[in-house]
């Protein structure tokens, strides 16, 4: 009886001690290598979602702004020198317009503003300028629109630390009717992650301008 109780409570050998932690540290590694998974699969979804979200976003805007070229009552507005309502540099990538805004000045005479607008693509961005004329209310003396090369006012629209944008392309085509014309634009933009080079996004719109001059 003696012998009996001392194998009964003796411990587990060396050999399954080992046999029981090698078992362990499998489940283990297997358990870590599904949440590391998981957790780059989240993290380089999240990124696909901010790069998706900032291109169409900023696609968004800039078609809204473009289609309202030449926005000017009675006659479609034109940057200075232009000959359409919108002027562009398919090589070096950008786009140029202008809006005009009738106002009243204290003797009620109509005068107007330009409010003038330029996109292009330089040092991996794309860059949103602006320019508003200055007008005399005085006297109703108002401004003439620029010139694409005279909008400089100007501002990244995407984190150059977060994203690379790596083209711009545009392509116009001229739609004429029996009394006026327009433009038919199509306009590209792509970009990557800068955290993941092959994380990368493009959008292409085409779209008609809503003034014809």
């Amino acid at each position: 009886m003696k012998n009996v109780h001392k194998k009964a409570i003796q411990g587990v050998s060396l050999v399954e001690l080992l046999v029981a932690s090698s078992l362990s540290l499998v489940v283990l590694g297997s358990v870590t290598s599904v949440f590391l998974s998981g957790f780059i699969n989240s993290q380089k979804n999240a990124q696909t979602l901010m790069l998706q979200q900032n291109i169409t976003g900023n696609m968004q805007i800039l078609v809204e702004e473009v289609q309202r070229a030449g926005h000017g009552g009675l006659a479609a507005a034109t940057l200075a020198g232009a000959t359409r309502l919108v002027e562009f540099d398919t090589d070096a990538q950008w786009l140029a317009l202008t809006m005009r805004y009738e106002f009243t000045d204290t003797n009620e005479n109509v005068c107007y503003r330009y409010d003038s607008v330029r996109y292009e693509y330089r040092d991996n961005n794309l860059w949103h300028c602006t320019h508003q004329s200055t007008t005399s209310s005085a006297n109703c003396v108002s401004a003439q629109p620029p010139a694409a090369s005279d909008i400089r006012y100007c501002r990244r629209l995407f984190d150059e630390n977060v994203m690379t944008i790596s083209d711009f392309q545009i392509e116009s085509q001229t739609v004429i009717s029996a009394s006026a014309n327009t433009q038919r634009l199509t306009l590209a933009l792509e970009g990557h992650s800068n955290a993941d080079v092959s994380n990368h996004y493009r959008i292409e719109r085409t779209f008609l301008l809503r003034n014809w001059q």
